[in-house]
């Protein structure tokens, strides 16, 4: 009897932990968008959010893409609380809560690919208006120097601010956003596990 409970536990706990994890994701791009929504004119910018596109091996997703008159901005967000350890060329980082340590990509690789990715989509526009940022949405503390292109939600809005304004024009925003749009696959819960089978099967679990 043991050998059928335990699978079944072994599952719900999976999903369990996989709905918690969910959550807390959610939760930080939900303070981001709402934060970008807030303080930017309706007219000079389109945020698209959870896109998820094709690369060569597989799929990508990306939290938030910010298309405006000051540039390209692609933003990863992470939602954590404890110590961060990790610098900008480590290949992973590491959370300390209570001692506990967990391992994480280190954020600004996972998000390089995000930005050559929409680089790749939005080959007519020049390199220089696309900007690579994470956004760290929790409580955390860096315990190392937080490196460059990494923000705590309260600096996201100035550091945006810095850029100057009508880079892209009106229809230059409305062009890439419709070019992302085209390119992005449609938000489902099965492309949300089709892109999770792609990240086990390159990274393991």
């Amino acid at each position: 009897m043991e050998w059928v409970v335990a699978p079944i536990f072994l599952v719900i706990g999976y999903l369990i932990g996989r709905r918690r994890r969910t959550r807390t994701q959610n939760q930080g791009e939900r303070l981001v968008r709402n934060s970008l929504m807030s303080s930017f004119p309706s007219n000079t910018f389109h945020l698209l959010n959870n896109v998820t596109l094709p690369i060569a091996n597989g799929t990508t997703q990306i939290d938030h893409v910010l298309v405006s008159t000051r540039g390209i901005f692609v933003i990863e967000t992470k939602h954590y609380s404890g110590w961060i350890f990790g610098s900008a060329n480590s290949r992973n980082w590491t959370q300390v809560i209570y001692k506990v340590k967990n391992s994480f990509q280190n954020p600004l690789r996972q998000n390089h690919l995000h930005l050559k990715t929409v680089e790749g989509i939005l080959d007519f526009l020049p390199g220089e208006v696309f900007h690579s940022i994470v956004v760290f949405t929790g409580n955390a503390e860096f315990k190392t120097e937080k490196p460059t292109g990494v923000f705590f939600l309260d600096e996201l809005l100035e550091y945006i601010d810095f850029f100057p304004d009508n880079v892209l024009s009106i229809n230059r925003v409305a062009f890439s956003v419709g070019r992302i749009e085209c390119a992005r696959y449609q938000i489902t819960e099965q492309t949300d596990v089709e892109h999770q089978l792609n990240l086990e099967s390159r990274f393991g679990e």
